[in-house]
């Protein structure tokens, strides 16, 4: 689920079936400045994901109290008591998109190229739209330093 917040910042609640160290749930919150993207918070639910996002990309991973609970087109997600209630369209499209995030990895500066593919529905949180991933993979690509 990617969901912009304001014109600065977006937010995005993950929940990985399967992946290399298990699977867990992930909420992000994702700055936008003149330097790129940047994910300034993130709570996780495993340990071992914590523990390589940190090592590996520079995330800031915390473990965290998160949850999803889906019934149809109704989709909630928890991030340590605060609810998400989103409601999504029936249609469903693929989405195949290329990114990176700057961060900061053992002191240094360093862009994470990221790589997203798979289906998506609309859904809608009052006012505000997002893009809902119901079935999707996603690559994270070795940092390279930034300059």
């Amino acid at each position: 689920m990617l969901l912009l917040r304001d014109a600065k910042s977006a937010m995005a609640c993950i929940q990985y079936a399967d992946s290399p160290v298990g699977a867990y749930d992930e909420f992000a919150v994702i700055e936008f400045s003149l330097r790129g993207p940047s994910v300034v918070e993130m709570p996780v639910t495993s340990e071992a994901s914590r523990q390589a996002g940190r090592a590996l990309w520079g995330f800031p991973k915390e473990l965290g109290v998160l949850s999803w609970r889906q019934n149809g087109a109704r989709i909630e997600f928890e991030k340590q008591g605060e609810i998400f209630r989103f409601r999504a369209l029936k249609f469903s499209f693929p989405v195949r998109a290329k990114a990176w995030t700057n961060q900061s990895l053992n002191g240094q500066n360093v862009r994470v190229p990221v790589s997203i593919q798979g289906r998506a529905r609309l859904a809608f949180r009052g006012k505000q739209c997002a893009l809902f991933l119901e079935s999707f993979e996603m690559q994270v690509f070795p940092p390279k330093a930034s300059q």
